[in-house]
């Protein structure tokens, strides 16, 4: 198996933002790295916080954000996942690996996995709905992350946006 290191940038895709600046927007970003995606109405929009090219908050800090990061080729989505549960297993405090799966990004094949763990600083449990998907030898990550108690409230939010993306390059 091929290793890449992407740990810090990763583990930034998985944590509710505090120190957020952006400006409200539900204007569709679009990425020097190839892709667009539409936040949902009346969330602030940021780029390059925390290790991500973009992020999308809510008002009360639910968030969406995505990491890009060229890969070895060769390098599986599989690959990329794996990889991930681990260092976060290392990193995120009682994290647990829910459910993964499969699914389409943009219309082509992409992985999922929904996670929970606990971030202290106020303690608080969250949950995190990722997508990864492999085009152009360039790994994305795109993280939807929310407070236990209102995960589902903010699921369908989550899919309206990721149901958004389009891949330009």
């Amino acid at each position: 198996m091929q290793t890449f290191r992407y740990g810090a940038v990763l583990a930034a895709t998985v944590v509710m933002s505090a120190g957020f600046v952006g400006r409200v927007s539900a204007e569709t970003y679009k990425s020097a790295n190839g892709y667009t995606i539409t936040p949902p109405a009346g969330w602030t929009t940021s780029k390059a916080v925390a290790g991500t090219e973009v992020m999308f908050l809510s008002p009360t800090r639910e968030n969406i954000n995505v990491v890009s990061q060229a890969v070895p080729k060769g390098t599986t989505m599989e690959q990329a996942r794996t990889q991930s549960i681990a260092l976060l297993k290392r990193m995120m405090k009682n994290y647990k690996a829910i459910a993964q799966s499969s699914s389409k990004l943009g219309g082509q094949r992409a992985l999922t996995l929904t996670s929970a763990y606990t971030l202290s600083d106020p303690p608080q449990q969250l949950r995190a709905y990722q997508v990864f998907t492999i085009r152009n030898n360039k790994l994305f990550v795109f993280t939807c992350t929310a407070k236990l108690e209102t995960y589902a409230k903010y699921y369908s939010t989550f899919k309206a946006s990721l149901n958004s993306v389009t891949f330009t390059k």
